[in-house]
């Protein structure tokens, strides 16, 4: 479909009926560098990558384009890159996206969530409190205010205030099911509000098939546990791509919509080269807009780690995504 919008407007749906995509930003079949800066992403784009194509019709123009094609050339560059050298951190917020439906019950649920119990004992060493919605190494980030802290008995209040009724209401939860670290969490999660005397159906999936049923709000989760792997790291890709207003929802899987918060979203992005402290104090008060508003609850920055010789020097890692710069490797001499 032809397309007058600007690179720099969102990707939305333009013919409904035939699920045709407009050209943006992320349109990667019609911008040969985003194919190419595929090959240095972590495999967990493979989903996303045929999800792409799926959408573009182009798995019937070529049979030979599956998910396990893509998938071999992902993991292949990804096994790839350790016999090259290693990155040292790898910071993704995890974070709990929480679907519309009773404010007093978002909090409920935020103060329910024992971050530093997750971070020490599901995480252990690979992962560390989250200190705001996104990643402590993300450029231009600021703390917000404050978090909703972890407290038993705040939730509990919250519970009464809600109007659940503790037997019949109950929540649910989608997870993607081959994360271990997942599981555990939405446990711990189901655990805390059990104490409370409220019930959490667990439904674990595969990403696409969670996704899909996200984006659908008859069969949208109360909670979606998800990552989110940037275009570009900066507090601008988090914020447009998973809380921006969106008619048709492709990431923003809680259908929030702030307009106020959508305009700081994109004066901040407009002053990050010339005027960076400007978009550093409007990207804390966008996080104390999605805080006080609940949308999310920021769980754990992971760290991801990998092994490299000793005697070689200049490794950087790029903290959007788990791959490492070679530009200025070099060994050192004995």
């Amino acid at each position: 479909m032809a397309s007058t919008k600007e690179e720099k407007e969102p990707l939305r749906k333009g013919d409904v009926e035939q699920g045709v995509w407009t050209d943006g930003i992320c349109d990667c079949c019609k911008d040969p560098g985003m194919c190419v800066m595929v090959y240095f992403c972590s495999p967990v784009n493979t989903g996303q990558l045929y999800e792409r194509f799926v959408q573009k019709g182009m798995i019937e123009r070529l049979p030979m384009l599956s998910c396990l094609s893509i998938s071999i050339f992902m993991w292949v560059a990804y096994l790839w890159t350790p016999v090259v050298g290693g990155f040292n951190y790898f910071f993704a917020s995890v974070g709990m996206l929480l679907s519309a439906f009773g404010g007093i019950c978002l909090f409920l649920i935020a103060a329910s969530m024992d971050r530093e119990a997750i971070a020490k004992y599901v995480y252990r060493d690979s992962g560390t409190e989250a200190a705001g919605i996104v990643p402590k190494n993300m450029p231009l980030f600021s703390p917000p205010d404050s978090l909703v802290p972890f407290n038993l008995e705040t939730a509990s209040d919250f519970l009464v205030r809600s109007g659940f009724k503790n037997e019949q209401d109950r929540l649910d939860i989608s997870y993607v099911s081959t994360s271990e670290e997942y599981r555990l969490t939405s446990f711990h999660l189901m655990d805390n509000l059990r104490k409370i005397g409220l019930g959490l159906d667990l439904k674990p999936g595969i990403w696409s098939m969670n996704w899909d049923k996200a984006r659908q709000i008859k069969t949208s989760p109360n909670i979606i546990s998800m990552a989110w792997w940037p275009t570009l790291s900066s507090p601008s890709d988090w914020f447009f791509g998973l809380y921006h207003t969106e008619e048709f929802p492709l990431f923003n899987l809680s259908y929030y919509s702030n307009s106020v918060v959508d305009s700081l979203i994109n004066e901040g992005w407009k002053n990050e080269a010339n005027n960076p402290e400007i978009s550093k104090k409007i990207y804390t008060q966008i996080q104390n807009i999605l805080i006080d508003d609940c949308v999310v609850v920021p769980t754990v920055d992971i760290n991801v780690q990998s092994v490299y010789r000793s005697d070689i020097s200049g490794f950087k890692d790029n903290p959007a995504y788990s791959t490492l710069l070679v530009y200025h490797l070099s060994r050192i001499n004995d």
